[in-house]
Formats: C-alpha cells, sequence, structure tokens
C-alpha cells in the first residue's frame, strides 16, 4: 500500500498486519482514531480517496478535487433544508473537542 499526500508519496510505514475484526454488531472501520476511539488525527481531511489496485506509481499533480460536485463547469447544488438540529451548532461533543 502507498500513501500519497498532495501528489507525493509518503515514507512507508513499518510492517502492520491487518485482519477483520470479528463479524458481529462491532465490526467498522476507524478513520483518523485508533481502534479504541483514541489519538485523533492533529489535523484535517478534506479528500481521501481509496483504490481498488494501484492507480499511482509516482508523484502526480493531484485533481483541483475527486468530487464530481466541484468538477469544473458544475454548479453546486440545491440542498433541501434538513430537521431542525438536535443540539446547538456550536456544542462540544467530547472531550476531545476543547
Amino acid at each position: 500500500m502507498t500513501h500519497y499526500v498532495d501528489g507525493k508519496p509518503q515514507k512507508e510505514p513499518k510492517k502492520a498486519s491487518f485482519r477483520a475484526l470479528p463479524t458481529g454488531d462491532e465490526s467498522y472501520f476507524t478513520l483518523c482514531r485508533d481502534g479504541l476511539w483514541n489519538e485523533p488525527l492533529p489535523g484535517a481531511i478534506d479528500e481521501l480517496r481509496f483504490s481498488v489496485g494501484r492507480v499511482y506509481v509516482s508523484e502526480f499533480v493531484p485533481p483541483g478535487s475527486f468530487s464530481p460536485l466541484f468538477a469544473p463547469g458544475r454548479k453546486a447544488p440545491i440542498l433541501m433544508k434538513g430537521p431542525p438540529l438536535l443540539f446547538p451548532p456550536d456544542r462540544k461533543i467530547g472531550p476531545h473537542l476543547d
């Protein structure tokens, strides 16, 4: 597996083994946290792409966006009003959000 940031391959991590969790109510995939919901990523992810197979073999210039919503010439979608929020938008969700 190769990890690219802004089109540049990153150093390979230490060897690791991956295995699926046992099938059940707690099967999940975490991103930006460890499996115990600790160790938050000290930053933000703008876009993330998983590919089946190898797409890039060297550095590349990433597109402005992989999202079809931001393709050149495309107008922003008209969003429908959703249900009212259950909590105030500025409410802190947990102790990790100071």
